[in-house]
């Protein structure tokens, strides 16, 4: 069976199967809770906004970041609770 359609219409190729890219550079989504990476100073800033914006559309994705020599290092840490 052949997974790849032509329409005559359309300069396109649909495909099937084709493993989909992740969309964040950094690795967010596989990080579990105290799992942490290192980002040099030359996307340090990036890293960093990279992080708030991940925890802002995905629920429960919680992360500490804190300079360290040569850059930041980013954590995945548990959501704070407060009274």
């Amino acid at each position: 069976m052949n997974k790849n359609k032509t329409n005559k219409t359309s300069p396109f190729k649909v495909e099937s199967g084709v493993t989909q890219m992740p969309r964040s550079k950094y690795p967010f989504a596989s990080m579990k809770i105290g799992d942490s990476f290192f980002a040099p100073n030359l996307i340090a800033s990036k890293v960093r906004a990279s992080a708030g914006a991940y925890a802002q559309r995905f629920p429960g994705f919680f992360f500490s970041v804190r300079k360290v020599e040569g850059g930041i290092r980013v954590w995945r840490v548990e959501a704070k609770i407060t009274k």
